[in-house]
């Protein structure tokens, strides 16, 4: 078997970026696109880079892009990821810490990544409303994000009763089955505009299947 590529690694990685890049960037309306962003990719030196080339493609400005990266990930190589995540931000990027309370996470590593948005894991808010404590520890959890001024999302919203507490929590977005299942790419306007109608009306939301 001979050599890869040099270059396959990277188009490898961006592969997920480049296609569904493209797709927002067809989307009516202001439209932001959410991807998953592993340490490896993070802490390559062309990285930014190669992120800004997609973008540019498509036609999509940086400033419509988040990407996520679990604080279990970033627990083996913050120092290396850094330099890349200052500059995305700096170029109007979303860098996101996903998962958060999911494990043992750590405030103080929370308080030192130049991040500027926290996803609170779903596994706090899942069964939270009719338990006291949980909806309190998923409340303390979103008033830290607040405390440091980051953009909050709430994961795994299965119901009205956790979509009504993520609203009261300050919760600035949310994800999950409440509002949308998955979809194929040609139903995401659809499927937003349902989205939007549920949230705004706090009624037929979907079931999570």
């Amino acid at each position: 078997m001979g050599a890869p590529h040099p270059g396959a690694a990277a188009s490898s990685r961006f592969l997920v970026l480049e296609q569904a890049a493209a797709v927002v960037a067809g989307l009516p309306g202001p439209m932001n696109l959410w991807i998953n962003a592993s340490v490896h990719d993070l802490r390559q030196p062309g990285m930014v880079d190669e992120v800004l080339a997609e973008l540019q493609v498509v036609g999509l400005p940086p400033h419509r892009l988040a990407l996520e990266v679990t604080e279990t990930a970033l627990m083996t190589d913050e120092d290396a990821c850094r330099s890349n995540i200052e500059r995305l931000i700096k170029l109007g990027v979303g860098v996101a810490m996903d998962d958060f309370g999911a494990g043992f996470s750590s405030l103080d590593r929370l308080r030192r990544l130049p991040i500027n948005a926290l996803k609170i894991s779903g596994s706090l808010l899942s069964g939270a409303p009719g338990q006291a404590m949980a909806a309190d520890i998923f409340r303390v959890a979103a008033s830290l994000g607040h405390s440091m001024d980051l953009m909050l999302v709430a994961e795994g919203v299965e119901s009205r009763e956790e979509l009504e507490l993520a609203r009261a929590a300050g919760i600035h977005r949310v994800q999950g089955f409440a509002l949308s299942p998955p979809v194929p790419a040609s139903q995401i306007p659809e499927a937003i505009a349902s989205a939007e109608a549920a949230a705004n009306t706090g009624l037929q939301l979907r079931a999570a299947s």
